[in-house]
C-alpha cells in the first residue's frame, strides 16, 4: 500500500468515514487509492472539502459500501450512482420521484427497464408493464 493510500485509510479508520459519500460509480480503468488497478471505479467525495478519491470494489467493501439490489428503491439508487450523464440521472430521478406513491408496486415499461438495465448492467427483477401490440 502506498503512502497516500495508507494516510487515506488511517483517516477513515479514525471515524472520518462519515465525511465521505459515494457520489458516482464508473466503468473504466484507474488505480484505487491503495494502488490496485480497478475497472469498476467508486468515486468518493469528502463532504467538507469536496476532494474526491477513487476506490475499487474491494476497498469499497472494506468501507461497507456494497450495492444491494433487493428493492426497487435500491435498484434506482444504484442506477442514479451509475448514470453516466445528466439525461440518465434525470430519467432515474423521475423514477425515484414515483416511488413514494407506488412503493414496490411501481411498474416500468419494457423500454424503461431496458434503459435502467443499460445504466446498471444489472437485470431488473421488478414488475414490467408489457405493451401490447395492435
Amino acid at each position: 500500500m502506498n503512502k497516500k493510500a495508507k494516510h487515506f485509510w488511517n483517516n477513515l479508520e479514525d471515524g472520518d468515514i462519515t465525511n465521505w459519500e459515494l457520489i458516482q460509480i464508473n466503468q473504466g480503468t484507474a488505480f484505487c487509492c491503495c494502488g490496485t488497478p480497478i475497472k469498476k471505479i467508486y468515486v468518493l467525495q469528502n463532504k467538507l472539502n469536496k476532494k474526491t478519491k477513487l476506490i475499487g470494489k474491494d476497498c469499497a467493501a472494506k468501507l461497507g459500501i456494497k450495492l444491494t439490489w433487493k428493492t426497487t428503491a435500491d435498484y434506482l439508487a444504484n442506477a442514479y450512482l451509475m448514470a453516466k450523464n445528466e439525461t440518465e440521472k434525470l430519467f432515474v430521478r423521475q423514477q425515484q420521484d414515483r416511488l413514494p406513491s407506488w412503493k414496490e408496486n411501481i411498474c416500468f415499461t419494457e423500454k424503461q427497464v431496458a434503459w435502467l438495465e443499460k445504466i446498471t448492467n444489472h437485470k431488473y427483477k421488478g414488475r414490467i408493464w408489457k405493451v401490447r401490440k395492435k
